[in-house]
């Protein structure tokens, strides 16, 4: 696990916030926004879709362009574009239930690394279990059931990279706070 703090220049950390704060993105309301529909219905939110093995298709073509125009965006933070898999938006204001998010895995078929990039301060930690590796029993786990690891702080401009087989989760963002955050994965 590794954290970088000050990652991108002051300039495009703020256009990035910037633009993920505008009216532009193409945001979809999730239920669970930390894995999808199948799972936990109570960790509400928004999610952007920016890159999914190949650029982000919308649901209509006035979608795509706000897509490519955030890729690029976000190029500064790509490691390796060769073994990019995906890069989602997460957006998490204080809105339905305050259960525990559910932890997962983003790629749960290939051994990738995550890197969350941290466009806002929070209170709202990432939380990363011992649990590893795609075993189907914890799918089954509450999040309870899970034991924590680590957490890292959300930090305007902050990087934290991990394994991505780690089993992980956000956290309910309490008061007028905003949790804004991209995940980004990279196969090994």
């Amino acid at each position: 696990m590794q954290i970088t703090d000050n990652t991108l220049s002051t300039i495009d950390h703020k256009k990035i916030v910037h633009y993920f704060k505008s009216e532009d993105p193409c945001w979809r309301f999730v239920r669970n926004v930390t894995y999808g529909s199948n799972h936990d219905q109570n960790s509400w939110g928004f999610s952007c879709s920016i890159y999914d093995s190949g650029p982000a298709v919308g649901r209509n073509s006035a979608e795509l362009m706000p897509n490519k125009f955030a890729y690029n965006l976000m190029k500064p933070l790509i490691i390796d574009e060769s073994k990019l898999l995906r890069i989602r938006v997460g957006l998490i204001v204080n809105v339905g239930p305050e259960d525990p998010h559910t932890p997962h895995i983003d790629q749960p078929n290939l051994e990738h690394y995550t890197q969350i990039y941290y466009m806002t301060d929070g209170s709202a930690p990432t939380n990363i279990f011992e649990e590893y590796g795609p075993d189907p029993k914890y799918n089954e786990y509450k999040p309870e059931d899970f034991t924590l690891k680590f957490q890292c702080e959300p930090k305007a401009n902050r990087v934290f990279m991990f394994d991505g087989y780690y089993w992980h989760s956000s956290s309910h963002v309490f008061g007028k706070e905003m949790r804004l955050a991209a995940a980004i994965n990279y196969a090994k």
